[in-house]
C-alpha cells in the first residue's frame, strides 16, 4: 500500500463500511478472529449494499449472523452477509483479482468511457497503458488452476462490480502472509483504481489488522526503519538526536538469528514462533539466541528452552 497508494494505512471508514454499495471480504473469517466486524456488514446489507466472501473456506458468521445484540438476532433468523461466496484455493487471491481487473478492461473495451473512471484514472495514477497491456497475459487456464474457481463465478463478481458506484477491498492476513503477499495488495489497490474507488464515500481500502497498533506504531515512530524526516523532526520538537542506524524487521530478526547475528530476542506478548510463518525455522532460529525473554499475562506453548 505504500508503494502503490503512499501511505500504508487503510483508506475506507467505518461509515464507509455501512454505506458501500459492495464489500470484498477476503482472508478472513471475522466471525471467528473480528466477530465485531459482522455487525458493520450487517449494517451494510441492510443499507442495500453487497457483501462478496472469498476464503478457503466457508464461515458461519459469513452466510447468516445472528447478532446477539439486536432482538432480531436472538429470535429471528439473522441477516444473511455473504450474496456470494468464491471457495477460493489458498494463494489463489492474486490470480481472482488478475482475472477481475482483465474482466473490466474487456468490458470497457466492448462500451468504451462507460466501465473504467478515466477521469479519475489520468488525474490520480500512472503507468496504466503498461498495466492493461500486462493485464492481458492472463490465461484463464491459469486463473482456473491458480482460483478453483470458475470463469462463470468471476463473471457474476464482475457483474456485482459494474452494478455498484462505490467499492470495498477488506483483508486480513490470508492476503498478506502469503509467498505473493505484496503483489497481491497491489493487485487489490489496482482493482479499486480502476473505477476510482479510493478516496470517495462507501469506498476504499481497509486492511484488518486487529488493533490499531499495527498502524499506530510506526506513525508514533515504532518502526526498524524510521524516515529521516521523521527523525529529523523528532529531534528538532523533544532536542535530542535519535539513532539513524536502521534495524530488522520481524523476517530479518529470524535470519540474524539463525545466523548468529542476534544473540538475545526480547518478545512482549503473544507467541513469536507461533506467530511466524514457519514455525519451524523460527523456532531453531531462537535456540541459537543465548538468552530469550518472553514478558506476557499468561504462559504460551513452544517457547524455545
Amino acid at each position: 500500500m505504500q508503494q502503490t497508494l503512499g501511505v500504508g494505512k487503510g483508506s475506507a471508514s467505518l461509515d464507509d463500511i455501512h454505506h458501500s454499495d459492495l464489500v470484498f471480504v477476503v482472508g478472513q473469517n471475522p466471525g471467528t478472529n473480528h466477530p465485531r466486524m459482522l455487525s458493520a456488514l450487517e449494517q451494510t446489507k441492510r443499507n442495500g449494499g453487497q457483501v462478496v466472501a472469498v476464503n478457503p473456506l466457508p464461515e458461519a458468521g459469513l452466510i447468516r449472523f445472528k447478532n446477539p445484540q439486536k432482538a432480531r438476532g436472538v429470535i429471528g433468523r439473522g441477516t444473511a452477509i455473504a450474496d456470494q461466496f468464491l471457495q477460493i484455493r489458498p494463494g489463489g487471491d492474486l490470480a481472482l483479482f488478475k482475472a477481475l481487473n482483465l474482466l473490466l478492461l474487456e468490458a470497457e473495451d466492448a462500451n468504451p468511457g462507460t466501465v473504467l473512471d478515466h477521469e479519475f484514472i489520468q488525474a490520480n495514477t500512472s503507468g496504466f497503458a503498461e498495466f492493461a497491456e500486462r493485464a492481458h497475459e492472463i490465461t484463464w487456464d491459469e486463473v482456473r488452476t491458480a482460483t478453483g474457481l470458475t470463469r462463470e463465478e468471476i463473471k457474476q463478481v464482475r457483474d456485482r462490480v459494474l452494478a455498484s458506484k462505490s467499492i470495498i477491498v477488506c483483508w486480513a492476513m490470508g492476503l498478506t502472509q502469503q509467498k505473493h503477499g505484496v503483489p497481491t495488495i497491489r493487485e487489490v489497490v489496482n482493482f479499486l483504481l480502476l473505477r476510482g474507488n479510493i478516496g470517495k464515500p462507501g469506498a476504499g481500502t481497509c486492511p484488518v489488522r486487529g488493533h490499531s497498533n499495527v498502524q499506530g506504531d510506526r506513525t508514533m515512530g515504532i518502526w526498524e526503519r524510521m524516515p529521516q524526516g521523521f527523525l529529523d523532526a523528532l529531534e528538532r520538537e523533544f532536542g535530542f538526536t535519535p539513532p539513524t542506524e536502521h534495524g530488522w524487521d520481524s523476517v530479518d530478526s529470524i535470519r540474524a538469528m539463525r545466523d548468529g547475528r542476534a544473540k538475545f530476542f526480547l518478545g512482549v506478548a503473544g507467541n513469536f514462533v507461533r506467530a511466524a510463518p514457519d514455525s519451524e525455522i523460527t523456532e531453531q532460529a531462537m535456540r541459537r539466541c543465548r538468552l530469550t525473554a518472553h514478558i506476557s499475562t499468561k504462559l504460551t506453548a513452544a517457547k524455545p528452552r
